[in-house]
């Protein structure tokens, strides 16, 4: 699935557009993935110092996020069981603060008063969660787009929100994009300037472990469409 807003361009850091990548970069961690791994793992050029921010990063919100799909998903369950399991037993800090972020569904209400259902809880350190989550949405970009994200986008994230109403019809239209059954699923709209001839933003929604979507928006300066030459014009 193309943005088809930006020229295809090679050389450049997916994570901040920087020329000189030295190394490649598994867009979804493969630290996400329970043993075998898939081999078609989504990779891209990176700077090594780019892609060492997020390693800590990663694994914190692998650990969470597989502790909330451990009940819905085959390898969610396998990393919480094998993998994580073994990496908390030896180490209480984080075994303490897992059981902390991870605590028992919530039951939802409308600002009326509504019920509308129960989720999982969750309570996380979002300095070590966020950073993997954009880092995902700007590789998923550049592999829709064919290019790094602008370097002036900024996010807004609502991690593990319902998705009711507009919001839900709006997610309904969204296209898909990259898909790891069990593991990772997303789909995405653009965001329309007023004139309608450029694209200011977008929306994703990314899932893990067949848990509730993550919705993050992103906005950054008009980006315009190639033009296109037409289908049948004949040389002059």
């Amino acid at each position: 699935m193309v943005l088809s807003y930006s020229v295809k361009r090679t050389g450049q850091c997916y994570i901040c557009g920087g020329p000189g990548p030295d190394t490649r970069d598994h867009v979804i961690p493969d630290c996400f993935f329970a043993e075998p791994r898939p081999k078609n793992l989504l990779t891209f050029p990176a700077h090594s110092a780019c892609n060492a921010r997020f390693s800590v990063s990663d694994e914190y919100a692998r650990n969470i996020l597989a502790g909330l799909g451990s009940e819905s998903s085959a390898p969610a369950k396998a990393l919480w069981q094998g993998k994580i399991d073994r990496s908390i037993k030896g180490n209480r800090a984080l075994r303490t603060h897992i059981a902390a972020a991870l605590i028992p569904k919530a039951e939802k209400y409308s600002a009326g008063g509504i019920y509308l259902g129960s989720a999982p809880g969750i309570r996380i350190d979002t300095k070590r969660c966020y950073p993997t989550i954009e880092k995902i949405v700007r590789g998923m970009h550049r592999l829709c787009a064919g290019s790094p994200m602008p370097s002036d986008a900024t996010f807004r994230r609502l991690l593990q929100e319902p998705v009711h109403g507009l919001r839900r019809q709006f997610f309904q239209t969204a296209r898909p994009s990259l898909s790891f059954p069990g593991v990772f699923d997303s789909r995405f709209n653009l965001v329309n300037a007023d004139d309608g001839t450029s694209v200011v933003g977008t929306v994703w929604w990314i899932r893990f472990y067949n848990t509730i979507p993550i919705e993050c928006v992103t906005t950054f300066s008009p980006v315009h469409p190639p033009a296109r030459k037409a289908r049948n014009a004949l040389p002059a």
